[in-house]
């Protein structure tokens, strides 16, 4: 499998890599391989060069924290995880963190900067998902300011929303 997965049309058509890989994890982690996985990832991040392979690096990074962590590497995966804050899901994953941890100052500061990181890669729709996480925290806080600030801007923003509206 890991032969195969060295071939990089099963990344660039369809979702059939991304899948592979799946089996491929699940493997190692069976067989004890984890040596054998992380050098596969590293070895594909270094190759992945390209103009369109962020999506396909930050996966594998992404794959990369989460078996480390699985496979018991937690302050390993901490450390990546560290290194990766420019990718939405781990830094979504560490802002959901704060929030259950009712770190909403912690949660705020990371959104701010995901917030800047979004515009800097002009990416409008990652700056919406990161308000629509300030107006989670402040529905959590009770704050009726912030609430019905991010409400009336969800409500007329792209158009118009009914359910932020009504909220």
């Amino acid at each position: 499998l890991q032969a195969e997965l060295n071939d990089k049309v099963y990344f660039d058509y369809g979702d059939f890599g991304y899948h592979l890989f799946g089996v491929f994890k699940g493997i190692a982690l069976q067989l004890n391989e984890s040596e054998a996985l992380l050098e596969f990832i590293d070895s594909w991040i270094l190759k992945l060069t390209g103009e369109y392979d962020n999506y396909t690096r930050d996966f594998l990074q992404k794959e990369k924290i989460e078996f480390l962590q699985q496979s018991g590497k937690v302050a390993d995966a901490e450390k990546l995880v560290q290194q990766n804050m420019d990718i939405v899901d781990v830094r979504a994953n560490v802002v959901d963190k704060a929030i259950r941890k009712k770190d909403f100052a912690t949660a705020k500061k990371l959104i701010a900067e995901g917030i800047t990181i979004a515009k800097d890669k002009d990416h409008p729709g990652t700056v919406e998902q990161w308000k629509k996480e300030l107006l989670r925290i402040a529905i959590l806080k009770k704050d009726t300011g912030a609430t019905r600030k991010y409400t009336k801007y969800f409500a007329f923003s792209n158009g118009f929303s009914a359910e932020y509206y009504k909220q």
